[in-house]
This record gives structure tokens, sequence and C-alpha cells, in this order.
């Protein structure tokens, strides 16, 4: 799972070069990626239920 996880903030490039950001800049980037994540994985799965 963890695995996963990191695939999928792979896709956000904001997150690939992490040394030329302050912490806390990348903390809220890591953040807003894994809200953008869990938005897009909850809608996939309510189209899902709602086909069925």
């Amino acid at each position: 799972m963890v695995e996963r996880i990191f695939v999928w903030l792979a896709r956000f490039r904001c997150l690939t070069v992490r040394y030329e950001r302050p912490a806390d800049l990348h903390l809220a980037l890591t953040t807003l990626a894994c809200a953008v994540i869990y938005l897009l994985s909850t809608a996939q799965q309510n189209q899902a239920s709602a086909a069925e």
C-alpha cells in the first residue's frame, strides 16, 4: 500500500524536487496532493457504485 501511495504522489511534478523549497511549503503541497488523490478516488468509487 505504501508503494502505491508513493506512485500516486509521483504524478505531482511539484513534489519531485524537494530541496528547492522550504519544508513547510513541501508539506503543504504534499497535503494538497493527498487531498486531490483522496477526492479523485472517492469520486471514482461513487461513480462505480452508481453504475451498479
